[in-house]
């Protein structure tokens, strides 16, 4: 079995959190994943950056970049380059196929480090989020020293780590028109006579985006699970729903430095953070899956476990 996975659910309109599962088996993981970010953001902070592009201005879901390589890595000189042709992507196109380069260069060309690392503390990161259990932050330190590992963040490689509470709660915030919501696993308190002493009415944490800009992050990610890198998972397997329209974004990246020896244990972590529309809300899922070098379970296919559970339980 692979080290530690987790997954949570979250009603988006009310922060009522539906499921908040995690196991460990190997080492380096511990209990309590769902809550805690040992685990780069990876690709999902690709979804910040297209918030702060979309939202400054620079960007729209149609906005096309023209580049050559960069899928996995990229240079310098690549952000450098100014190609007219050859492979070109929307910026819906590259957040589906997770295409790094195109991140890398509208943020090295129309964002700052301030910028986005204001738009990542606005999403949640580097705050103590308010919940009834012990919750780590996620953290995101933005380099500020040099072009090539500004570009290299905003496309989520290091420098992010993410919770899967708060990976989800992201993107409920999207699908709810951009406001973040108190997360709570506590519905109601009664006494030994059934009296009612609290009972959970949702709360605004914060305001991450405008209801139009919010709006427009979603076209960005409506194609992840249609013809992106979570299709397999998702719009492409055997039995999914057709009822069942799911928005987000994977990611994968492993602990090894990138200079240095290999870590002990070695570990890749994936992801997939997004949301379904369900009985006139919304659904926020997010998956996490650690895993070793030999590897065959994905985060993406825990998140789409999660949402089917959810959705038939909730049917019946």
């Amino acid at each position: 079995s692979e080290p530690g996975e987790a997954a949570v659910v979250v009603e988006a309109e009310s922060g009522r959190v539906l499921v908040l599962a995690d196991g460990h088996t190997g080492a380096g993981v511990g209990p309590g994943l769902a809550r805690r970010s040992p685990a780069f953001a990876a690709s999902t902070f690709k979804v910040i950056t297209g918030a702060a592009l979309i939202a400054e201005g620079h960007a729209e879901p149609d906005t096309t970049v023209c580049f050559t390589g960069g899928m996995s890595g990229f240079s310098l000189t690549q952000l450098d380059a100014t190609e007219t042709s050859g492979n070109c992507e929307t910026l819906t196109e590259a957040m589906s196929r997770s295409s790094n380069l195109v991140f890398g260069r509208l943020a090295d060309r129309h964002l700052t480090p301030e910028v986005l690392q204001r738009y990542a503390d606005a999403f949640g990161y580097n705050r103590s989020i308010p919940f009834e259990m012990p919750l780590e932050r996620s953290r995101a330190v933005i380099p500020d020293d040099s072009r090539l590992e500004f570009g290299r963040s905003a496309a989520g490689f290091r420098h992010t780590w993410l919770t899967p509470l708060h990976g989800a709660m992201i993107q409920a915030a999207i699908a709810n028109q951009g406001v973040m919501m108190v997360p709570t696993i506590v519905d109601r308190i009664e006494d030994g006579q059934g009296g009612v002493l609290y009972e959970h009415e949702p709360v605004e944490w914060r305001t991450v985006l405008s209801p139009e800009v919010a709006a427009q992050v979603e076209i960005t990610l409506e194609r992840t699970c249609t013809h992106g890198t979570a299709r397999n998972f998702f719009a492409e397997r055997d039995g999914w729903p057709a009822d069942v329209r799911v928005f987000g974004k994977t990611g994968t990246l492993s602990n090894r430095p990138v200079e240095g020896p290999e870590p002990d244990p070695l570990h890749t972590f994936t992801w997939f953070t997004g949301y379904a529309p369900h009985d006139g809300g919304h659904l926020a899922v997010a998956g996490l899956v650690v895993n070793e070098p030999t590897w065959w379970i994905k985060g993406s296919y825990l998140a789409a476990e999660a949402v089917l559970a959810t959705a038939a339980q909730a049917a019946e």
